[in-house]
């Protein structure tokens, strides 16, 4: 064989190297590429929205004014009733019982909380 039709190995490794660089490139592009292109809120200014069809829901972030008497600790239910008013429970782990259950307006005014009797249990909240 002719000695110029023959690659050298630091072709062979260069050639190797770019063809890796873009498979890995056309791999990432091809993953992530739609996804960016596809991006509704590039800017980041709308809130997240999170759940399956049928059970969607809009992350609000500290939505509610929490009251300074409340330490506020895992929010583990919320139910809404006719008139509107947000039930939350949330689990205290504090030596002395404080309210489990506390009650906000739509737009996240407290108005009031109870139930020092469910302080360290339950796991949800149902109106009914």
């Amino acid at each position: 064989m002719n000695q110029q039709c023959k690659p050298s190995q630091t072709t062979r490794r260069t050639s190797r190297r770019r063809f890796l660089q873009m498979t890995g490139a056309t791999a990432v592009a091809t993953t992530f590429g739609p996804t960016i292109l596809g991006a509704e809120d590039k800017a980041g200014t709308k809130r997240p929205v999170i759940g399956v069809e049928g059970h969607r829901y809009e992350v609000w972030h500290d939505c509610v004014q929490l009251p300074s008497h409340i330490r506020w600790t895992i929010a583990q239910g919320v139910a809404v009733d006719r008139e509107g008013l947000v039930y939350i429970k949330h689990r205290t782990k504090t030596s002395e019982p404080i309210v489990a259950i506390v009650v906000f307006d739509a737009n996240g005014k407290y108005v009031r909380s109870f139930g020092k009797e469910f302080h360290s249990g339950g796991h949800g909240i149902d109106i009914r």
